[in-house]
């Protein structure tokens, strides 16, 4: 770091990148991390997407956020990976539960994608919050979070079953 920055010594960006891949390579999550943006940018070594998914993988592999939603983006878009929209979901699932600005990255990910759901009730997916009731996805009758279905007029009675219901206020208020 203080190297790259030029803290308290001239800035050597080789020298910095030659120190973060010695920690990298002892197994040094942020350090992985750091190599693995340093490679996909071009910084102090090659720009090389694949040598930059390895350097994510391994760090998002001891549950580093960032790295995590990384391997989303490259997953999703095929950068230095196949492209697999399953893989990026599952990595930006692992972000989303994470910390930091990459935890929220993550979870727009997942609602862009769709990916939200933790499961389905009567046909009809539902969030998790760790909250006393789950939470659809979508307004009940909608096919999508975007669009209103019967679920915005409550005081119609339709056939979603007896797990589908307008909150109470106290719900609400968790």
């Amino acid at each position: 770091f203080y190297s790259i920055q030029g803290i308290g010594v001239d800035r050597d960006t080789i020298q910095a990148v030659e120190w973060y891949q010695k920690a990298a390579e002892q197994g040094h999550a942020e350090a992985q991390f750091n190599m693995g943006f340093y490679c996909t940018q071009g910084i102090g070594v090659d720009c090389d997407t694949i040598q930059a998914v390895e350097w994510y993988r391994k760090a998002a592999e001891q549950g580093h956020t960032s790295a995590q939603h990384m391997m989303g983006i490259a997953c999703e878009n095929g950068y230095g990976i196949e492209r697999s929209e399953p893989s990026a979901i599952e990595w930006y699932r692992k972000a989303s539960k994470g910390t930091g600005p990459a935890q929220e990255e993550a979870k727009n990910a997942l609602a862009r994608l769709h990916a939200l759901a933790d499961g389905e009730v009567n046909g009809h997916e539902y969030v998790d919050l760790g909250l006393s009731v789950k939470w659809a996805t979508c307004n009940v009758g909608a096919s999508s979070p975007s669009l209103l279905g019967k679920g915005s007029s409550w005081s119609e009675k339709d056939n979603w079953g007896d797990e589908w219901r307008k909150p109470t206020r106290t719900e609400m208020e968790e």
